[in-house]
């Protein structure tokens, strides 16, 4: 308790994001809530430059699949910082040598920058680095809204299968085990005392058996192991639901035949997007996927407590996404066979002749 208070200037600026973040994701669904069926059409969507500052800052612009299921800390801070800091120095068009997977790749430089600092021995220095890693996230959401500009694209999805695409996966798994790294090399060097690995690990038959340094070593391995694997589970499963929601949910531009059925089931759609089921499971995405489960890392770093953060989601985390993955599975499949059915019924009565 003392080791908080000696953070509560920290502690307090957490509560009043955690506050702006329920006040935000309040407005979002409520705006979900009021959307009409977009309207399909045979043409390319027209890009519509952002003017002002509150089209520039709002969280509603570009809404898409993606964006309702990522973490808050991009929707609401990097993503809004990054769109504003390119229509301020008009990034995209002065550097327009300067393409986004220049800027994917050096974001994993700055990760390992942070790095060292990370694995400090001194808190200040710790600190510095989470805010060279959220500078990375910053960087991270900065590639992304300079294609978005260059395609004159509205939406912010992911081009599943390009070169972006994958350039930008590959810098965030680096990016990502760099951050591993360095929470492993200051825990070699600032080992958990038995006492508190027994303590706060489920595990305390195997924590009161840890004394030496090489057992002690192991015991951090298999946590940050553990954490590692829940990174990437949660990181699978969210892109392949990303993906599966959008090609059911968002669908292309459509031709002049296919307009009818379109309409029936752009509705259906909506439908769906609008239940309060859907965005029960987009909303426990936005708090634990791999984005996420990074800021809180970076939170226990700064303030102190990364072991215990650790130790505490070592199993827990599993059990989380277990839960998580299977509702979502099971709702997936449900609404592929809801519209998939419908929209089938309302392409054979268009069919028919009247």
């Amino acid at each position: 308790m003392s080791t908080l208070m000696e953070h509560k200037g920290a502690l307090l600026g957490v509560f009043f994001i955690l506050l702006y973040f329920m006040w935000m994701d309040v407005a979002l669904y409520y705006h979900i809530q009021g959307r009409e069926p977009p309207q399909p059409s045979s043409e390319k969507p027209v890009y519509h430059s952002r003017s002002g500052l509150q089209g520039l800052f709002s969280p509603f612009n570009g809404l898409s699949i993606k964006m309702m299921m990522i973490d808050p800390a991009n929707h609401y801070i990097h993503t809004p910082a990054a769109t504003i800091f390119n229509e301020v120095t008009h990034f995209s068009s002065v550097f327009s040598f300067i393409t986004p997977n220049m800027i994917s790749v050096s974001h994993v430089f700055v990760a390992i920058i942070a790095v060292k600092f990370i694995a400090s021995d001194t808190l200040l220095m710790r600190q510095v680095g989470v805010l060279l890693f959220e500078f990375r996230s910053f960087l991270d959401c900065l590639d992304g809204v300079l294609a978005r500009v260059r395609n004159k694209q509205e939406s912010n999805i992911s081009e599943f299968g390009s070169m972006g695409y994958v350039v930008d996966g590959v810098a965030d798994t680096l990016g990502s085990a760099a951050l591993i790294i360095g929470c492993f090399l200051y825990l070699r060097r600032n080992q958990p005392s038995r006492r508190s690995m027994g303590k706060l690990s489920l595990a305390s038959v195997e924590s009161a058996i840890v004394g030496s340094s090489a057992s002690s070593q192991r015991r951090i391995l298999t946590v940050l192991g553990c954490f590692s694997l829940q990174l990437f589970i949660s990181a699978f499963f969210w892109d392949r639901y990303i993906s599966g929601y959008h090609q059911l949910l968002e669908n292309p531009q459509a031709s002049e035949q296919q307009m009818v059925e379109l309409i029936c089931l752009r509705i259906l759609q909506n439908e769906v997007l609008k239940s309060a089921l859907m965005w029960i499971i987009m909303w426990f995405w936005r708090i634990a996927n791999a984005h996420a489960l990074l800021e809180m890392v970076l939170f226990s770093i700064f303030i102190n407590k990364l072991w215990e953060f650790l130790a505490f989601i070592q199993f827990i985390g599993f059990i989380c996404l277990f839960v998580l993955i299977s509702l979502t599975e099971v709702h997936f499949h449900d609404v592929t066979n809801y519209i998939g059915k419908l929209a089938l019924t309302s392409k054979l009565l268009s069919a028919q002749p009247t």
